[in-house]
This record gives structure tokens, sequence and C-alpha cells, in this order.
């Protein structure tokens, strides 16, 4: 959207209903981090590999989409790690110069080892993308990296690296990063949530006794 002037391009909450995804995300859910702390929007949807980015054209006041060439992929590697503070890490990212492409913020050490002086020469293609599932495919993986995502950090996410569990950190202030042995070839992110799911059962229990008192009462009354 833009605020000067305003203007909209799409209806809100309008990406869950047509399957796009968006910077606003869902409306309702206001996240504590959501995005990067940087400076400019530009910085911003470049490091959230933001595709199209919507215009003003100043001569007659008309929206537009322009294409977003300086985006950083959807996941990357790198194998350089500064470690901040969770208090800190949101005004060293505005007030620093960081190379996002080569090197990532943690707020905690990575147990893995990296070898900063090896070019990471692994690829990664994304096999399966959905709300609550994505999965990457890596090929040549030859070096200890971090594999970076361009998506928001929330603890109800979790990874599988070839099957195994794995920890999530939060990178670059809000997004996702994950340790990536040499040799990995599969990586699956996903959503689980314990408070849905207890949230979930109590609800069908509710449902269940509500529909048997309901019944034993209409009993009662015949």
């Amino acid at each position: 959207r833009s605020y000067n002037p305003p203007f909209m391009a799409t209806k809100r909450n309008q990406g869950m209903i047509d399957e796009f995804r968006s910077t606003e995300g869902y409306n309702p859910l206001a996240l504590q981090r959501i995005n990067p702390s940087l400076n400019t929007n530009d910085e911003k949807y470049d490091l959230l590999n933001v595709k199209y980015v919507l215009k003003i054209n100043p001569e007659n006041n008309q929206p537009y989409f322009e294409e977003n060439f300086d985006r950083m992929p959807n996941a990357w590697f790198v194998n350089k790690t500064l470690i901040i503070s969770s208090e800190e890490i949101g005004e060293k990212m505005k007030n620093g110069n960081f190379d996002f492409s080569k090197e990532v913020l943690l707020e905690k050490n990575p147990s893995i080892s990296l070898n900063t002086d090896e070019t990471i020469q692994a690829n990664i293609v994304c096999k399966e993308y959905s709300p609550n599932y994505i999965k990457y495919e890596i090929s040549n993986s030859n070096e200890n990296s971090i594999l970076v995502q361009s998506e928001i950090w929330y603890p109800s996410w979790k990874v599988f690296i070839d099957g195994k569990p794995s920890e999530v950190y939060r990178a670059n202030y809000s997004l996702r990063a994950v340790e990536i042995p040499k040799g990995t070839k599969i990586v699956e992110f996903k959503f689980v949530s314990e408070l849905f799911n207890i949230g979930k059962w109590i609800t069908i229990t509710t449902l269940v006794l509500s529909i048997v008192f309901l019944f034993i009462n209409f009993n009662r009354k015949k």
C-alpha cells in the first residue's frame, strides 16, 4: 500500500483469500517483530524477497507495480555470523553496514563450526510451499553453513534436517535461520502450534459434551 498519496492495491487480508504473499500478512495478527529493522522500505523489501513493489507515478498519481531486481532469494546460504543481543540487534541493523548475502545476524551462537574461508557451493531449490509447510532440496552441500530464510520467525515453526529436528534461530531481527551440516539433502519447515492443538481438543471435547447434555436434557423433558 501507499500512504502518500493513500492507496491500497488490494483489500485487507486479500492474500489469504487469493493465495499470494504480502508483507502485510494477516492484519489482526500483530507480531512483535515483523519487518527487519532497517532504515528504508527498499532495504526491508530486499531482505524480505519482495518481488513487486507498489509505486505511484508522480506525473499522474496513478499506482503501478515495479519489479524489485535487488531482492534476496527466498532462502540462501551464508558462512559468517555476527552475534548480537536481542536488546541491541534492532539498533545495530539500522546503524550498521551489513552484507546480508554473506553474513547473518543471530542472537545466539550456532552449534556447528563454520569455515569462513571457503565459498559455499551448495544449491537450494524450494520443492513445496504452503502456509504451514515448506520443503527445500539441497545439492552439493560441501561445507557447514547457515540457511537464511526470508520468512518471519515465530516459535511454532519447527525445522527438520533430513528428517531430524533442529533449531530455528531468529536471524536479522525478524527472520529465520537454520544450521545446515555439510551433506544435507532435505530441509523441511513445519508449523506446529501446541497451543492451537490444545485449543482444538478443548473445542472438540466441549462440542461432544454439549451434544451429550442436550440429548440427556431432551430425554428428561420427554
